[in-house]
């Protein structure tokens, strides 16, 4: 039997492309030391906006919560940060893995987050902010979450329309009993009072003026008679 030689030969490099082709896609898988941005961490647990009632009671005022993550690719560490939106303090636990326990006060309002970050790249990513309550003991009732502001952003420059704005805003509470809000705007503080018992969380009609910095924010109310108070948030009318 005779064998073409050019044949061959055609046969031979072509199977030299493929190896060398072959050697490229697999060089190109990412490495686990890949400096790409780390994904956001998709949270678990304690749930979105629910009472908190997997925490260990440690004593009268302080349990132990154990927050869960799913973990985020080209990760290598977590910032977990934990906010009390009653006193509006801020507390950052790193980890090396999914989970965190943290010991936290009773019968307060909580939100927490991650940020997912690398070893090989100073970028990060935050996942999305969730808020629960940490149960007290017995059956409380629980005041209402702060407010969280919408419109206008804290710290931005807006403009008015006819010499008007409006305010937006988000409410939420765990035993679902709001009733109104108490909207405090001035040109200071956010201490003067302009509407209260609004029943909506958006407010329309406000007369501002020009080049001026407004204050504003939000008590939240409930049928119980409990309350409670976003920051005080500032922005700037054109």
């Amino acid at each position: 039997m005779m064998i073409n030689i050019k044949h061959l030969k055609h046969i031979t490099i072509l199977s030299f492309i493929l190896l060398i082709f072959g050697c490229s896609n697999d060089s190109e898988v990412e490495s686990p030391n890949s400096t790409s941005t780390p994904e956001a961490a998709i949270l678990e647990v304690p749930n979105n906006n629910e009472i908190c009632l997997t925490g260990k009671s440690l004593n009268a005022t302080q349990s132990t919560v154990t927050f869960i993550w799913q973990a985020a690719k080209y990760a290598t560490t977590y910032d977990l940060i934990i906010k009390n939106l009653k006193s509006m303090q801020t507390s950052t636990y790193t980890s090396n893995s999914t989970f965190k326990e943290v010991t936290l006060l009773k019968g307060e309002p909580y939100s927490w987050w991650v940020v997912s970050k690398s070893d090989n790249t100073p970028k990060s990513e935050q996942s999305s902010v969730w808020k629960f309550y940490l149960a007290n003991d017995g059956i409380p009732v629980y005041a209402p979450f702060p407010a969280t502001i919408i419109y206008p952003t804290s710290g931005h420059t807006i403009n008015a329309w006819n010499g008007n704005i409006y305010l937006e805003w988000e409410a939420i509470d765990v035993d679902d009993d709001i009733i109104g809000y108490d909207v405090y705007f001035d040109t200071e503080n956010g201490s003067t009072i302009m509407v209260e018992n609004h029943p909506n969380k958006k407010l329309e009609n406000i007369s501002v003026e020009s080049n001026t910095i407004y204050y504003w924010k939000i008590i939240t109310k409930d049928k119980s008679g409990n309350s409670s108070s976003s920051a005080v948030y500032t922005f700037k009318v054109q």
